[in-house]
């Protein structure tokens, strides 16, 4: 007979002798790059596009969406230790770029003040600073530059006060950037612009000017440079009938190319800011030696003071004895690459969840980190530093902890004894950056471990007030650290940041404040709990539940464990849920492999623990319960 319907599809062999069920009509032995259609056809599935080659061929590498907006969306390349960016179906590149300093400092003060190492920056530019280890709160900002001294090598950020930020350990990068605050309608054109001095005959590539944005995504030549009026002329650019500027823009220094030679390897010569050894560019525009144009190379051997560097790409030095002489003309524009934390082995368990500009990343061994877009090539991937919890269990035993100040920052905190604290082992090493919860009559007060000393004793910076130095019995240690872990999963759910499952208590789930993404608070420091305060919940069961993925729905939380699958939600219809309104229910025990669940309409799709089955969960509505 003829068969007119596929749309149960592929079924299992051990179903091919049940020709009597209404389902082997409509079933498909094999459907090979075919998808069935609910009206009963099928179609071929969608095809790829190759946009662009990965970093490093031989390592395994993830692609990860990140959807802005609805006209901004991006594929991260997340591989060994790097992202990259992909936006219409290319890679993301720098079409201009700016001189860097090395940080070699920062106080913690009002305001704080920045030594480095490079270029001297001026009072009024805007720098900024990513990459630096300890102090992370700087990451991903922008800074204004204010009382440089340039035999000191040091400046101010602006007005910010650092006191209470991390303690600078190491590392970090100042970029200076070339704002532009005025552009004429003139011809040519005339910019003013704060930051550092371009010098004529450099081209610019200039981005993100408000009003005026006829001038977006273009090069010029840069003429007539006064650097007391810090102006200078765009080339030939008449912007006499271009739209009014109105704010905004960067003028970039765009790397060109000025000769290249016939050898093994390619020497280039180029004209722009320096490049890094390892640096990779594709190149465009050459005229003369075209074999380069539309091809990715890795820089090497950079000499700065000859403003020169050798052609290497994935196969070793790239010899142009052969190609073409070369004539003139050539762009190279650099592959927007950020350093990220995430060895190739682990890049597949990291889990994610997303709002607006800000991509929240979790991995159980990994501090939770934020994936920043301020445009298409200003990224950071800065820690999460998580307030006021969440906690483990109030202390049961008789060890106390006595600060050495009720306020301020580096005071010491000594226990009586190692009892209750990391198992019996006292305070470690991997404790530094862990919060600590402490209880005085009525009054909380939470601090956090910034230095060890030994297993009873730290230094801790208080975030707030620990009412007195009396020795105290009833506190709480953070949950997360790298003694215990962190979360290995996360989303959004009713305006809070749920995250689950670290090493300690993999069973467990917390959620932020109320619209208040990263501050956990149990109760306010009176002890008060109100609906909006952080909710701790656990999955509780015979079996050992270790969370592998959250998503939220609209009748609450489904968590997916090695063991099974779970609804949390309040335990009274139609409310929110709330520190004293909440359960944890186990709807069905398939369990679930560590990667995450996708939606697909109402319902969740997952694979089964044994990694060859793709299960389903939905709402029941008739039961009301996730089936």
């Amino acid at each position: 007979p003829v068969q007119d319907n596929f749309n149960v599809g592929e079924i299992s062999p051990l179903m091919y002798g049940r020709v009597g069920t209404d389902a082997y009509k409509a079933a498909l032995m094999t459907c090979f790059n075919n998808i069935p259609l609910v009206q009963g056809g099928t179609m071929r599935r969608p095809g790829t596009y190759w946009c662009d080659e990965v970093r490093y061929s031989s390592k395994a590498t993830r692609g990860i969406r990140f959807k802005y907006s609805t006209v901004q969306a991006y594929v991260v390349e997340a591989g060994d230790l790097y992202f990259r960016f992909k936006k219409n179906n290319g890679p993301v590149r720098e079409n201009g770029f700016e001189t860097t300093l090395t940080i070699t400092g920062i106080t913690r003060a009002a305001p704080g003040v920045l030594t480095y190492t490079g270029t001297d920056p001026v009072n009024g530019d805007t720098v900024d600073i990513d990459g630096v280890v300890g102090m992370t709160e700087v990451n991903g900002q922008r800074f204004l530059v204010t009382n440089v001294n340039a035999g000191a090598n040091t400046f101010e950020l602006g007005t910010v006060n650092t006191t209470n930020y991390g303690t600078y350990a190491s590392g970090g990068t100042v970029c200076l950037n070339r704002l532009i605050s005025a552009v004429s309608k003139a011809n040519p054109g005339v910019v003013t612009y704060n930051g550092p001095d371009p010098v004529n005959a450099q081209t610019v590539h200039i981005s993100g000017a408000g009003g005026m944005t006829e001038l977006n995504g273009n090069r010029y030549t840069v003429a007539n440079v006064n650097v007391g009026a810090k102006t200078f002329e765009l080339s030939g650019t008449d912007t006499s009938a271009y739209t009014t500027y109105v704010s905004g823009g960067l003028a970039e220094t765009a790397c060109m190319i000025s000769a290249v030679t016939k050898a093994n390897p390619g020497v280039v010569t180029y004209v722009g800011n320096d490049p890094a050894n390892g640096d990779m560019f594709d190149v465009s525009e050459v005229v003369g030696m075209t074999e380069l144009n539309s091809r990715r190379f890795t820089v090497a051997n950079v000499d700065t003071g000859a403003n020169t560097f050798e052609l290497t790409d994935q196969a070793g030095n790239v010899d142009t004895t052969s190609f073409t002489t070369y004539t003139s003309g050539g762009v190279l524009s650099r592959v927007y690459t950020l350093t990220s934390p995430y060895a190739e082995a682990d890049l597949f368990q990291v889990k994610f969840t997303q709002s607006a500009d800000v991509m929240y990343l979790f991995h159980p061994t990994y501090p939770t980190r934020k994936l920043t877009r301020r445009s298409d090539t200003k990224w950071s991937c800065t820690l999460l530093k998580y307030l006021d919890g969440p906690y483990m269990t109030t202390n049961a035993t008789t060890t106390t902890l006595t600060p050495g100040a009720a306020t301020g920052n580096a005071q010491t905190m000594t226990a009586s004894s190692v009892v209750g604290i990391n198992g019996g082992d006292g305070f470690k090493t991997t404790d530094v950056g862990r919060m600590i919860r402490l209880k005085e009559g009525s009054t909380w007060g939470w601090c956090r471990i910034v230095g060890w000393t030994s297993t009873t004793v730290v230094t801790v910076d208080i975030a707030s007030t620990l009412t007195n130095v009396s020795a105290k019995t009833s506190w709480r240690l953070g949950l997360y650290s790298h003694t215990t872990g962190w979360p290995g999963a996360g989303t959004f759910h009713e305006d809070r940041l749920v995250t689950l499952g670290n090493t300690s208590e993999p069973e467990r789930g917390d959620t932020s404040k109320t619209a208040d993404y990263e501050t956990y608070g149990p109760s306010d420091m009176d002890g008060t709990v109100a609906d909006n305060h952080g909710v701790t919940f656990t999955m509780r069961s015979d079996d050992v539940q270790v969370i592998r993925w959250v998503k939220s729905d609209e009748k609450g939380l489904l968590v997916g464990t090695v063991e099974g699958e779970w609804a949390v939600r309040p335990s009274t219809q139609n409310e929110a849920l709330s520190p004293t309104n909440r359960k944890a229910a186990q709807a069905r025990s398939h369990g679930s492999t560590n990667t995450m669940a996708i939606r697909a309409g109402t319902g969740l799709l997952f694979i089964q623990k044994s990694g060859r089955k793709l299960r389903e969960v939905a709402y029941d509505f008739y039961e009301d319960k996730f089936k």
